[in-house]
């Protein structure tokens, strides 16, 4: 397959080579790629029902976005320290608690470092004393229930925080989608 012919050309010719054997397919699938004329008319009434979308469970967004789409790939963009891994968290363990399904890559925090986001978060209890371990008796037991809290309710949320190469991501998520039942991939 073409895919496997790319693997070939990277590793042995390296990535310029496996590219330029894509950029060539791509463009012969385009030339070869028959010629639909399809009109607006005979586009089914499906189109009047709407999208399916996934509700993110925070108000704001639900009533602004009406949820996420299904079957959509949706990016979440902006500079860094704005707060794109504390949405995409946020909205895992929303989804987690509601027993959708959810693989989280994480490329660039460990997931230690996300559970004690989500205990601090879930406890009130300061980040910064979490990854000292200094932690008053009071904090310490808010933290300890969070940390049962999340292990009773996110059972559905599995963080890979695993540096991979894309073609190892698109298969851990095509095996999240098949085989774990994953319905959201972040």
């Amino acid at each position: 397959s073409s895919c496997d012919m790319a693997k070939e050309l990277c590793q042995h010719q390296g990535p310029e080579a496996a590219i330029e054997f894509a950029r060539a397919e791509l463009a012969e699938a385009y030339t070869g790629a028959e010629v639909n004329n399809y009109s607006l008319a005979g586009i089914s009434e499906d189109v009047l029902k709407g999208v399916p979308h996934l509700p993110f469970g925070i108000p704001t967004l639900d009533a602004e976005l009406c949820g996420i789409p299904l079957q959509y790939c949706a990016t979440i963009a902006a500079r860094p320290s704005i707060g794109k891994t504390a949405l995409g968290l946020t909205l895992a363990t929303k989804w987690a608690q509601k027993k959708i399904g959810v693989h989280y890559f994480s490329l660039e925090m460990p997931r230690m470092n996300m559970a004690r986001r989500v205990i601090s978060a879930w406890s009130g209890v300061d980040g910064a004393s979490l990854r000292t371990g200094r932690l008053m008796e009071a904090d310490r037991i808010r933290a300890t229930a969070a940390w049962e809290r999340m292990k009773a309710e996110l059972g559905s949320l599995h963080i890979d925080d695993k540096n991979k190469t894309y073609t190892k991501i698109f298969a851990e998520a095509h095996k999240a989608v098949h085989i774990r039942g994953a319905r959201v991939i972040i």
